[in-house]
């Protein structure tokens, strides 16, 4: 399969998408354990970098390199590779480019076993998203580097950190981003054991939630929902689930009422309330039969079949995926096809309907044969497949991709799950 995608790689035009893939190919053939061939991969992918044009793509390449360098054991060069990374992303053409360049580089370090080079970087990338000058989204990007200092083991930056990305996000006047930053912040505090400003800051949060155009506050009581019940606030958990419940029910805009009400019943899912989560998803099939659109209607019957699978309701969830099948027939558009029937795969292969998963892969082959659409979108079907166990017909899916890049996604995603089978 990693042979198969090597020879694939080399028919991208783009250089920057034919780097990524080889490197990601290399990266694949250390972790089965070929280094050698590791190797060799890596060099293919070092003479694809140097022709590419933007400083922070090129730097983002080569410290990806790099890093696999060090894993390979040649540390010498390794090393090498990430001074050049410095460089160019240092002489990226924006602020903003320079930042995510040196973001990126900082956290190739930490995964490379480097974590001096990391805070050296990170350091510098301090002063750079604090200056008022560079534009920055300034609490994403403090967010962005405190889970870097959080893999370090570095307690007292990260929080500092965090600080400082709070005293950024009370500055901004924007409501909406205000919130959704809070939010941020809370989790991430959640994660590195700062529990007590976790829940603070979910409170500030709240508060904010409640400046917000009505329409728009289920979106953030259901992200609070989750944080809360990370924390073990079950109570305001319940609440804000409640909260988003009354007002999604109440909506007049049936498109968005009925993904919202899927993505509640999800959340109950989540919080281990089957019944309430059972009581939702059997009320947005009322509203998804109300959808003027098919693709609306085919999008949620999608989402509502693998809910009712995940409810252990599976011959509702067959009886909606025949559904799907059958506005699917009427569809003229080649490429949306093509995606729903991989999706009708996807479902089949997780009930446990090989057979059924099968036939439609056979149609999706069928279909693509017979017309020039694009078989881009056919690549996370692919994936997907393959990480639910069906590694054949994903393989299937990879043979007729047109696109190089997306047919290299899909065979290292087999290859991948190869290797974990046999770890």
């Amino acid at each position: 399969m990693l042979e198969t995608a090597c020879k694939a790689a080399q028919t991208i035009e783009r250089p920057a998408a034919r780097g990524q893939a080889l490197s990601a190919i290399a990266e694949t053939w250390l972790s089965a354990g070929e280094t050698s061939r590791g190797q060799t991969t890596i060099e293919e992918a070092l003479k694809v970098a140097d022709l590419l044009k933007h400083p922070d793509e090129k730097a983002r390449q080569l410290a990806w390199l790099a890093r696999l360098l060090k894993e390979t054991g040649d540390t010498s060069k390794a090393i090498e590779q990430f001074k050049r990374a410095y460089y160019l992303a240092r002489a990226a053409e924006s602020v903003s480019l320079k930042v995510n360049a040196l973001y990126n580089l900082s956290s190739e370090y930490v995964d490379a076993g480097l974590p001096a080079e990391s805070k050296t970087v990170l350091a510098e990338l301090e002063l750079m998203v604090l200056d008022p000058a560079s534009e920055v989204d300034t609490v994403c990007e403090l967010i962005n580097m405190a889970e870097i200092y959080i893999d370090l083991e570095e307690a007292a930056e990260a929080a500092k950190i965090l600080t400082m990305a709070v005293q950024s996000a009370h500055a901004l006047k924007d409501v909406w981003f205000k919130a959704e930053r809070l939010i941020e912040i809370a989790e991430i505090d959640n994660s590195a054991g700062y529990r007590d400003e976790a829940a603070r800051l979910v409170q500030e949060a709240l508060s904010e939630v409640e400046h917000i155009e009505e329409n728009s506050r289920p979106y953030f009581w259901m992200k609070l929902a989750a944080v809360c019940s990370e924390l073990d606030l079950k109570t305001q958990s319940a609440d804000c689930l409640l909260k988003a419940r009354e007002a999604i029910l109440k909506s007049a805009d049936l498109p968005t009422a009925a993904g919202d009400v899927l993505e509640l019943a999800e959340n109950y899912l989540n919080l281990d309330d089957r019944i309430t989560s059972l009581d939702l998803l059997e009320k947005a099939q009322t509203i998804i039969g109300d959808l003027p659109e098919d693709q609306d209607r085919i999008q949620c019957l999608l989402q509502s079949a693998d809910l009712y699978r995940k409810l252990g309701q599976a011959p509702q969830a067959g009886v909606l995926t025949e559904k799907v099948y059958q506005l699917c027939t009427w569809e003229t558009d080649h490429k949306a096809k093509l995606y729903t029937l991989g999706k009708l795969a996807i479902l089949n292969v997780n009930l446990n309907k090989l057979p059924e998963a099968s036939e439609l892969v056979d149609e999706i082959t069928r279909l693509a044969a017979e017309s020039k659409t694009r078989t881009s979108g056919l690549g996370p079907i692919g994936e997907e497949l393959t990480e639910a166990g069906a590694d054949g017909l994903g393989l299937i899916l990879g043979e007729i991709i047109r696109e190089p890049e997306v047919k290299v996604s899909v065979l290292i995603a087999a290859a991948q799950n190869q290797i974990k089978k046999k770890a």
